[in-house]
């Protein structure tokens, strides 16, 4: 996994990608940055018989609560929980299912 738009020393948060809600048109698009998993996120994830595959940081004004699914590197992935953090960030957590489309 890469992290490619994090800067740690200074806490900047840069959201340089993008993900797609459906039905994954233009007007879909939001921009957001790719987060590592946590251990114990990845843990607490695994009780729920869940894997952890990406965590996504969205602006909390473009995140779409009621959508359940999320395109992202070309692939689909379910969005499992969502995480409202203080300074206007959500944090998506995404697993791969079968069905997902």
């Amino acid at each position: 996994m890469a992290l490619r738009n994090i800067s740690r020393a200074s806490g900047f948060l840069s959201l340089d990608n993008i993900a797609l809600f459906p039905p994954y048109g233009d007007t879909d698009k939001i921009f957001c940055a790719e987060l590592p998993i946590t251990s114990s996120e990845f843990a607490n994830a695994g009780m729920l018989d869940i894997r952890a595959s990406v965590s996504l940081a969205v602006d909390t004004e473009s995140d779409r609560s009621e959508e359940t699914v999320i395109k992202y590197e070309g692939k689909v992935y379910a969005i499992y929980r969502r995480y409202v953090m203080d300074n206007g960030i959500t944090q998506l957590y995404l697993c791969e299912r079968a069905g997902v489309s």
